[in-house]
């Protein structure tokens, strides 16, 4: 799945009536953090199902893709189904076993999920230091006002640029990783708030090949 993609399955998916249940974004918006996080990733527990954004990008990605929550303590990993390790020769009862497991060789997707903007630089040296062909971060602003906000979307896209460049220059990634950070926001008052959602991508070297203009009071 391409950065591209992925930012439109995330804006489907949380644009979907069945996302909010009956509530108003201004509540959902101000739960706690379990309730938010069970509508996004499910159950944080090692699982192959009941993740609603797993389940949603294997609708878009197709039967031949598998997902798994709290995967080495990552919030979701969504792999190939026949990218499982294979096994040498005469080790036919290990390759039986393996069958059965999700034991990937490489992830397609790894997705990181923070509460709040700014202490994601955690979630992004996880991103960072695991292989994957996409590596997506999606977080929050704090409710600080308009123009605090937008200086905090600012600084955390500087902050996982700074990462991502500092460890390109100890070891290069292949050139079609991509980085993906989803910013998200809620706008407006009360009972007609709504999220926006900030999107960057970055490459294996930390240019920055999109970034979602942010406005800011009197825009």
């Amino acid at each position: 799945m391409k950065a591209e993609k992925f930012i439109c399955v995330w804006r489907e998916f949380v644009g979907e009536e069945k996302f909010l249940n009956g509530e108003t974004w201004h509540d959902a918006w101000h739960e706690k953090n379990k309730p938010w996080t069970l509508r996004i990733l499910g159950e944080a527990h090692a699982s192959e199902k009941d993740s609603p954004l797993g389940d949603h990008l294997v609708k878009n990605l197709g039967k031949s893709w598998r997902y798994r929550t709290e995967e080495w303590k990552v919030d979701l990993v969504v792999a190939k189904k026949d990218s499982n390790w294979g096994t040498p020769p005469g080790w036919e009862n290990w390759e039986k076993d393996w069958k059965g497991l999700f034991w990937p060789s490489t992830y397609e997707i790894l997705v990181e999920h923070e509460g709040e903007c700014w202490k994601s630089y955690e979630e992004m040296a996880k991103l960072i230091l695991l292989r994957s062909r996409l590596k997506v971060l999606i977080t929050y602003t704090e409710d600080a006002g308009r123009k605090d906000s937008s200086s905090l979307i600012t600084e955390t896209r500087k902050q996982f640029k700074a990462m991502i460049c500092a460890a390109s220059e100890s070891l290069l990634e292949p050139e079609d990783v991509r980085y993906v950070l989803i910013v998200g926001r809620l706008e407006g008052k009360g009972l007609e708030a709504v999220p926006k959602w900030y999107s960057s991508i970055f490459s294996a070297t930390g240019d920055v090949l999109h970034n979602d203009p942010i406005p800011t009071d009197g825009e």
